[in-house]
């Protein structure tokens, strides 16, 4: 009677790690359909096997959660990415366009599609795979300027005549995204946009910036700005503390561009400016 007890209990005490990794894996599944992160088992609590068991699931847990999240923000990033060239491609038709307009509708039309094959790739491969190469960014801040200037948008670049060739190893089609989502951003909230560039020799850094003259932020947003769909909203008046929201936006674009920023290998940093408006600095 004593053995049979004693068996019993055992198999209940043996059994019971194994029924903790089974819940946790139910709540893990119900946890992922509702978009919230799986809730963490106790690495410290049972045997040796059962602690280290613990520690594999919550890891496996985590990295199916963030596979998760950057498969539903794929849609967004396409359909957020995909209104600049949209936008161009419309307001030149609208215009009557002739043939050199027709010409960068079809370019637009070509960027396009390298945005749909890049956001698919973004879920087939590893971010190490990234199409680097030796990047004139000051090339590409150029093409910036001129698309946006097409569309009349307040976006400057006072020293591009004088600022030298600038490269670094960078993927262009995805810095290009930075810069678009960082732009677009800017022109939401301000009347005026400048960008600068510049190089530093002693420690080999490159450093875009963006400067816009609107409301700014609060400081305990600007954090929430590079978290995905962190909804955040600029903020009109100064020094109050209690300014009504400006503009509108899902602050969405930002978080693909710091993403980005991060997959190779670069910054993004967000500040305020002393004199009012944000200051955006992308950074290799």
């Amino acid at each position: 009677m004593c053995m049979g007890l004693g068996a019993w209990w055992g198999s209940r005490w043996l059994a019971l790690p194994v029924k903790r990794l089974v819940n946790a894996a139910h709540a893990m599944g119900s946890a992922l359909e509702q978009g919230q992160p799986p809730p963490p088992l106790d690495e410290k609590r049972g045997t040796v096997e059962a602690q280290q068991a613990a520690t594999v699931f919550n890891r496996l847990a985590t990295d199916l959660y963030t596979a998760f999240r950057s498969r539903e923000l794929l849609f967004a990033t396409v359909s957020h990415d995909l209104r600049t060239p949209m936008t161009r491609i419309r307001l030149r038709l609208e215009s009557h366009p002739g043939p050199a307009e027709v010409a960068q509708c079809i370019a637009d039309i070509a960027q396009m599609d390298e945005l749909v094959r890049s956001a698919l790739a973004m879920v087939r491969q590893s971010a190490g795979s990234q199409a680097m190469q030796p990047t004139r960014i000051d090339a590409l801040l150029q093409a910036v300027v001129d698309d946006y200037a097409e569309t009349g948008a307040p976006l400057e670049w006072p020293e591009s005549a004088a600022t030298p060739p600038v490269t670094v190893r960078a993927d262009p089609l995805a810095l290009r995204r930075v810069l678009d989502n960082v732009i677009q951003n800017a022109l939401r909230h301000a009347s005026h946009v400048q960008l600068s560039l510049w190089f530093a020799p002693d420690t080999s850094t490159v450093t875009i910036a963006l400067e816009d003259n609107g409301p700014g932020m609060a400081e305990s947003q600007l954090a929430r700005l590079l978290a995905p769909a962190a909804h955040a909203t600029r903020l009109q008046g100064s020094g109050s503390g209690s300014a009504q929201a400006g503009g509108q936006g899902s602050g969405l674009g930002l978080y693909i561009a710091h993403d980005l920023m991060r997959l190779q290998g670069g910054t993004m940093v967000l500040t305020n400016r002393p004199e009012g408006g944000l200051r955006v600095e992308i950074a290799w």
